[in-house]
């Protein structure tokens, strides 16, 4: 081989091994890049809107509040709303009797937004929640004085608990291991024993309506749909710790639910019949547990849902069809989206997040796009690793 041949074989390989290199470290670079791009995104949580006259579930995308899609076959008069922890499923209750002579609640596969099965359980199954690890559904069924739980591995009712009284909304613990009952005919609150289906009394008055467990567990609030006042429980002695005085009569107060951070409540406040004009939510401070702001949304508010990340409460407005979307942060209304017709939607009815799988999904801000299994956002980066360490 000549001199000349060797030396442009020698060219040829260095620009080769050159090129070779580059390209390696291009691939790093992307990596890097993606690493580092990747914990930022948003992640899209839908909210499942029950159109309690229409018979459908509107699925709104939370990033660009738009409505995506519209489900029917939820029954005549869907309210509950239920989303499965790892958001895969969405459990619909429909308060309407069937010509079987039962309510049902629908189950909606999330995945491809359409209705997989319908379980039978009682008269009335307005209102329903969900254990934090998704193996059960408690529904109250209000046509008669029953909670039926659901096995959702089946779909069958494994359980009937018998209460005093018609059972109204009903929140589940942190833990799973008590669920709460308004009880409005009989002015209490059933608290349930998830290990042994027992049932204890906690009087209040004035016709409590709806609970919301606060996600540290702490705390209940219940709305009262007679009165004026939200009562205060401590989950640990299961007493009455504060009554807070909302709005006066006749206005009534029905959805409520807490802020992430457990620092705010959000109660809806719905006008008297006839009422035209739009209405507010009341945001209580819950350290001091007074009314810090109220925030005008439209006709006759229901049910509230936070995002997990507490930027976001959406507020279904039954009698003008739509929904009002708040930013907690200045407590303003930043978007209304038109639904279906009638939308009460009680529930928790926004899915979670999903969970970390790697480190460096953790990074850069990134554990704010997750939960732990309790649906709980991590508060730093140190917690969302050692999640994925031992989870």
């Amino acid at each position: 081989m000549s001199k000349s041949s060797s030396f442009n074989i020698g060219v040829e390989y260095a620009a080769s091994a050159t090129l070779a290199a580059a390209a390696k470290q291009l691939t790093r670079l992307a990596l890097m890049l993606t690493c580092l791009l990747a914990p930022t995104l948003a992640w899209a949580q839908n909210a499942y809107i029950a159109n309690t006259s229409a018979g459908t579930v509107s699925v709104i995308n939370t990033t660009t509040n738009t409505v995506v899609a519209t489900i029917p076959g939820v029954g005549t008069n869907p309210i509950g709303v239920a989303v499965s922890p790892n958001g895969s499923k969405v459990y619909v209750g429909d308060a309407f009797i069937s010509n079987e002579g039962v309510s049902k609640v629908f189950v909606i596969d999330t995945a491809t937004n359409t209705v997989v099965a319908s379980i039978p359980v009682g008269f009335g199954a307005a209102f329903v929640a969900i254990s934090p690890n998704g193996s059960k559904l408690y529904v109250s069924n209000h046509g008669t004085t029953t909670v039926a739980v659901v096995d959702t591995a089946t779909n069958t009712v494994s359980a009937w608990i018998q209460l005093s009284s018609n059972p109204g909304g009903l929140a589940v613990t942190p833990n799973g291991s008590k669920v709460y009952v308004a009880d409005r005919p009989g002015n209490t609150v059933k608290v349930i024993d998830t290990a042994t289906n027992s049932v204890s009394s906690i009087a209040l008055g004035g016709g409590p309506f709806f609970p919301a467990v606060s996600p540290n567990g702490a705390k209940v609030y219940v709305s009262s749909a007679d009165g004026s006042d939200v009562w205060v429980i401590d989950t640990a002695t299961n007493t009455v710790v504060a009554q807070i005085f909302v709005a006066p009569a006749p206005a009534g107060l029905e959805g409520v639910a807490v802020s992430p951070d457990n620092s705010k409540v959000y109660v809806s406040v719905t006008a008297p019949a006839g009422g035209g004009d739009p209405d507010p939510v009341a945001v209580i401070d819950a350290a001091t547990n007074t009314v810090s702001a109220f925030i005008t949304v439209d006709l006759n508010p229901a049910g509230i849902a936070f995002t997990h990340d507490g930027s976001k409460a959406y507020v279904a407005n039954q009698d003008s069809n739509n929904v009002s979307v708040i930013n907690t942060a200045t407590n303003t209304v930043i978007a209304t989206i038109p639904v279906g017709t009638f939308p009460l939607t009680f529930g928790m009815f926004i899915q979670p997040s999903p969970h970390p799988s790697n480190k460096d999904q953790c990074k850069n801000g990134g554990y704010k796009n997750y939960v732990d299994d309790n649906g709980q956002p991590f508060k730093n980066q140190g917690q969302c690793v050692s999640y994925v360490n031992h989870p």
